[in-house]
């Protein structure tokens, strides 16, 4: 009868161990996952001030400022984009001269 109470006692003590552990480690990830959102925060805060900044400076600046530089913007891209197929074209044109060239 008393080697059973102190089974029941040991169980108990044991129980109550991995309980605290289980607790403190429940306590740490909450607190680790806190700092992960704060910081999460912080950032989309500073992501949402520069957007805001930047709105700011182009409202700030007159429309056709803004639009010619959209259109400067467009034509930078459509030429990035025409010399790249450019390149494409011309690579492509080579490599059926070689291939004529070898058959």
């Amino acid at each position: 009868m008393i080697s059973d109470f102190n089974n029941r006692c040991s169980n108990l003590s044991e129980w109550t161990l991995d309980e605290v552990e289980q607790k403190k480690l429940q306590e740490k990830e909450l607190q680790e996952q806190t700092q992960v959102e704060q910081i999460q925060a912080k950032e989309q805060f500073v992501i949402d001030k520069q957007s805001q900044i930047l709105a700011e400076q182009i409202m700030k600046k007159p429309t056709y400022k803004v639009r010619v530089e959209a259109w400067d913007h467009y034509l930078k891209q459509s030429q990035k984009e025409k010399n790249a197929n450019k390149l494409l074209e011309m690579h492509a044109q080579e490599k059926v001269v070689h291939e004529e060239f070898f058959f």
